[in-house]
């Protein structure tokens, strides 16, 4: 005898008005059906007042004998103009498979009220079951209010196993760092344990269950980083699991300060003389404070240190509230033990937050000097307090089809590095990695392209080749060899998380660096798509033609010497970085403007060697006038007290 067991979520695109109670039978108008041989039936949901409508989400659950899983067919033929259809099943993503989860559209013909909805079901010879019908209906305020149960409908005299539990709506409560879960259901008195998950499993945090009934379920976890969208997955002790969505919207958040920003900025971190900050990662983040509901906004760089003989065995971190005050942590993160993947360097950072964790991906060189790319994670992106663990290589050249192993023109050291991991924006839950690394079809001229991975479902230790963007290939990119640093930036149409159904760009950039000694106004390279809206579109036709950001901004003298650049949108602002070795030896930040597809600098109106600490942090050179093509700048120097020992604040202005 084969016993199933499954949970089937049901989704009406109509918006709920308040509901009598729900029934379920068959199209007979019975709640019993008996058959000897297969049959497509039809089972349908009502609500019982004719005055109600059905709400907008109901759970079907069923446990039937002898036959294997519940077929929902596409039902597109409509029946009446008042009577829903299940027109499509949505492929389960891998928590809904965890959970025996099946989720169905359902569409109407004309227009509410809908006061019943079908479904049809292909049954097995010799198959028996019930299925039960669970609803929220919402409140006299709109919010959740009865859990309604229909009667079962049953199917050759039934099935004698219990129906699953359910879990059928959840909130949270995330003002500290105490993340705090409640969710809605019935038989979840019978929970073993409770979890958040990602859709595609790919990360999870087990949750400590505090209360449950059977129609409540409390869980509790220190999570001090802000989540995503989630699903609530609950274990039964009858090993069978329930499972329900919490979308990020259903957390109560934490206020975050107010946060002062700058529009443009220039960090030259306090280091050693000669100690120059390289490519790094450029994120903002909230963070938990000793107020109890109140978190902080946080400015992070994480950088390599380049030391004067050129060696770069660790990265410095620097943070701000606002991009003009900066504190720096010049160790925090070295390079791996003898013998390991990353014994000799540590590269490029670049850093993703996925669930909980966040990512910190990077480029290793071992003793041989061979490049390779790996990981850390942490909870907790902070300040000193922020720890990295768990390192691990997770992409290597070997892992490619167009990478060249073991270059003689470099010692036979791979060259595959500077990796920059985003969203994917055309599959939710999965990421994209771009990279740089020495071209087969360009071998005899070194010739370095961007290549492009995507990672494996369910984990971000695994990713699949998709090969390498023809437009930065040597054979299109004007004939640049060294081709570095790379990320990609969406455009105005990005509103976060851009891997949103509604939300998604309408073009892409792809930058990178010319690497060498090149003319400062020559260095960063930016191509921009042709509006396919597909950024894992690796063939030239899908990109335009590649030139200088320099060019690219019409002679805006604010990028000249920018390499290694990095995006970020903060809250609804966008900056561009980078770091520059020919003016400031540090790294520059500016506010992107966008204008239609096309965005453009705000000319710096602050910079400052103004690090938290540093002798000169009081220092202030703002810019008033600035006009490249007559070779005329205007500016304005403060000085506070606690510099010069002086009662006010001095402001010369110059002009030169």
């Amino acid at each position: 005898m084969l016993l199933r067991r499954w949970l089937s979520v049901l989704l009406l695109v109509v918006i709920p008005v308040p509901a009598g109670a729900i029934s379920l039978h068959w199209a007979s108008g019975t709640d019993t059906l008996t058959f000897i041989e297969a049959r497509r039936c039809t089972l349908v949901v009502e609500v019982d007042s004719a005055e109600g409508t059905l709400p907008e989400e109901w759970r079907l659950l069923w446990v039937a004998e002898d036959f294997g899983n519940l077929v929902i067919v596409p039902d597109t033929t409509f029946a009446t103009l008042t009577m829903a259809q299940a027109v499509s099943v949505l492929p389960p993503t891998a928590a809904e498979t965890d959970a025996n989860v099946i989720t169905c559209n359902f569409r109407l013909p004309g227009s509410p009220p809908i006061t019943a909805a079908r479904y049809l079901l292909d049954l097995p010879t010799g198959s028996s079951g019930k299925f039960i019908v669970y609803a929220l209906l919402p409140g006299p305020d709109g919010a959740s209010g009865t859990l309604a149960r229909s009667q079962a409908a049953v199917v050759n005299g039934g099935a004698t196993a219990n129906f699953p539990a359910l879990v059928m709506g959840a909130t949270g409560d995330h003002t500290t760092t105490r993340l705090s879960v409640r969710g809605r259901g019935a038989g979840l008195g019978a929970a073993a344990s409770a979890s958040l998950v990602a859709a595609d499993t790919s990360w999870r945090v087990p949750l400590t269950i505090t209360e449950a009934t059977d129609s409540t379920l409390t869980a509790e976890a220190e999570v001090p980083t802000q989540l995503p969208d989630a699903v609530l997955q609950v274990s039964l002790a009858d090993s069978m699991s329930a499972a329900t969505p919490l979308p990020a919207s259903q957390v109560m958040a934490p206020m975050v300060d107010s946060v002062t920003i700058r529009g443009n900025s220039f960090l030259v971190p306090p280091d050693s003389a000669g100690v120059s900050p390289k490519d790094f990662a450029f994120v903002y983040n909230t963070v938990p404070t000793a107020t109890p509901g109140v978190w902080r906004g946080l400015f992070h760089l994480i950088y390599i240190r380049r030391l004067p003989n050129g060696d770069e065995f660790n990265l410095g971190h620097a943070w701000s509230p606002d991009l003009r005050n900066w504190t720096s942590d010049r160790y925090h993160f070295l390079q791996g033990p003898l013998g390991t993947w990353d014994a000799k360097h540590v590269w490029a950072p670049s850093i993703v937050q996925n669930g909980n964790l966040y990512h910190m991906f990077y480029t290793g060189v071992d003793a041989g000097g061979n490049q390779r790319i790996g990981r850390v994670t942490t909870p907790l992106l902070d300040t000193t307090n922020t720890v990295w663990s768990d390192r691990k290589m997770v992409y290597a050249a070997d892992s490619t089809r167009w990478v060249v192993r073991h270059p003689s023109a470099f010692g036979f050291r791979d060259q595959f590095r500077d990796p920059f991991v985003f969203p994917d924006p055309d599959t939710a839950g999965r990421f994209l990695m771009v990279y740089t690394a020495m071209d087969t079809n360009y071998k005899a001229q070194l010739g370095h392209s961007v290549g492009l991975a995507r990672n494996r479902p369910g984990t971000l230790d695994r990713w699949i080749d998709l090969s390498r963007y023809e437009s930065t290939d040597y054979g299109h990119n004007g004939y640049l060899w060294q081709v570095e640093s790379p990320h990609v930036i969406p455009d105005s149409g990005y509103v976060p998380p851009y891997w949103v159904s509604g939300d998604r760009p309408t073009g892409w950039r792809l930058m990178y660096t010319w690497g060498g000694n090149h003319p400062d106004t020559q260095i960063l390279r930016v191509a921009k798509d042709t509006l396919t809206v597909n950024v894992a579109d690796t063939l030239s036709s899908g990109w335009g033609f590649t030139q200088t950001l320099y060019s690219y901004l019409s002679a805006d003298t604010t990028v000249r010497g920018l390499q290694a650049s990095e995006h970020l949108k903060a809250g609804n602002v966008d900056y561009i970085a980078g770091y520059n070795a020919y003016l400031v030896d540090g790294i520059q930040i500016s506010r992107m403007y966008w204008n239609g597809p096309n965005f453009y600098l705000r000319i710096p109106a602050v910079t400052g060697v103004d690090v938290a600490g540093a002798s000169t942090a009081s220092v202030r050179l703002r810019v008033l006038e600035f006009d490249p093509k007559a070779r005329k700048v205007r500016f304005q120097i403060r000085v506070f007290r606690e510099w010069c020992g002086c009662n006010h604040a001095v402001a010369p202005t110059v002009a030169g």
